[in-house]
């Protein structure tokens, strides 16, 4: 599954509410605008009873946000079905979210596809863009169609949508389905980041960092991580971290590394977690601390990131904030070594050859 779904989903929960002509909508949509997300809901639930489609589909993401009330996405999905039922485009929308990423429901790409097509039809930009991008999304076992892809995501883009905008860029950038424009990728990356798309902004530092397709620019590469940073991308807060370890694009400062680090660790991102728990053993988190250290490296190791094995087995072979064990050491650095970690097969060999431990690989 790619991370496609995770943008529409950012995008539904940052939707501004549809307003409507009359006074019971736009008093309840005042009272959601000042968060009173009870005074809302309630005036939602009693529009929604007498088939208003709209309040059908606020009240679905009330319960879906947990907004005046605990969230209840069996509820949500019972009022975007409603209101869907009667048409509403961004209840349609709504649903193929649900089924893009089975929340509530079981995951099944060709419902997202079908809601999103009901929901394009009627001009929503975010569900043409689903719908378009459905066509290009290898993840999801449905058939791919570049033609239709392009033109639901030029349909969106022309609306000023940035989501179809970002993946316009890639098509360019990749020449798939549209003539190959490093310029046209470009062009729609900026667009699609200064409209806020996180992943684009992310794309664009990346760029700007590796003078790939632009100029070599750090500076602008740090602007770019640190705007999606911001904003919870997590792979920027990643990066903001190596950089402000290592003085690229930006001064020197390891408390805002172990603040991004932690950030990003805290977010799953399991380089991080290793890179953090490397800053608790050298102290340049500003002290020492071990148990930390082994902490974050365990972390990191659950989720596969094979390099924390040979730094768990130095901690063991060392006694760093553990009892000193060259056979746990060991094990630790085989794990590493198993998993094509060439600083536990070297650790393996020297700690062989000091004659710590045997072995018989």
């Amino acid at each position: 599954m790619s991370r496609l779904l995770c943008f529409f989903l950012f995008a539904v929960l940052s939707l501004n509410l549809p307003r409507m002509a009359f006074a019971d909508w736009e008093t309840s949509v005042e009272a959601y605008d000042r968060e009173d997300y009870v005074t809302a809901v309630r005036m939602w639930r009693e529009l929604a009873s007498n088939g208003d489609a709209r309040a059908q589909n606020a009240l679905g993401e009330a319960y879906r946000d947990g907004k005046g009330g605990p969230q209840n996405q069996q509820e949500a999905l019972k009022w975007f079905r409603r209101a869907a039922d009667l048409g509403n485009p961004d209840a349609e929308f709504n649903l193929g979210v649900a089924y893009s990423i089975g929340d509530g429901v079981g995951k099944d790409a060709e419902k997202a596809r079908e809601w999103y097509r009901l929901a394009a039809l009627q001009g929503h930009t975010l569900a043409q863009t689903g719908y378009g991008a459905s066509f290009i999304d290898e993840g999801t076992g449905l058939q791919l169609d570049l033609g239709k892809a392009v033109h639901w995501l030029r349909k969106a883009a022309a609306q000023d949508e940035i989501f179809a905008k970002y993946f316009l860029g890639n098509l360019h950038h990749q020449g798939r389905g549209v003539a190959q424009s490093n310029e046209m990728a470009l062009r729609l990356w900026i667009e699609a980041a200064e409209g806020g798309q996180l992943e684009a902004q992310y794309r664009l530092a990346r760029a700007y960092n590796a003078g790939e397709i632009v100029d070599k620019d750090l500076g602008k590469a740090f602007y770019w991580y640190s705007s999606s940073a911001q904003y919870g991308y997590v792979p920027s807060m990643y990066t903001l971290g190596v950089l402000y370890h290592s003085g690229r694009g930006t001064d020197v400062n390891y408390n805002r590394a172990r603040q991004w680090f932690t950030n990003a660790a805290e977010a799953g991102h399991p380089g991080a977690m290793f890179n953090l728990a490397s800053m608790y053993v050298t102290g340049r988190s500003g002290s020492v601390d071990y148990a930390l250290a082994l902490m974050w490296y365990e972390r990191a190791l659950k989720l596969e990131y094979w390099p924390a094995a040979a730094s768990i087995g130095y901690m063991y072979e060392n006694g760093l904030g553990v009892t000193q064990d060259y056979e746990n050491a060991a094990n630790y650095y085989g794990l590493g070594a198993a998993n094509g970690d060439d600083l536990a097969e070297r650790s393996l060999d020297a700690l062989t050859a000091a004659g710590f431990v045997g072995r018989t690989d």
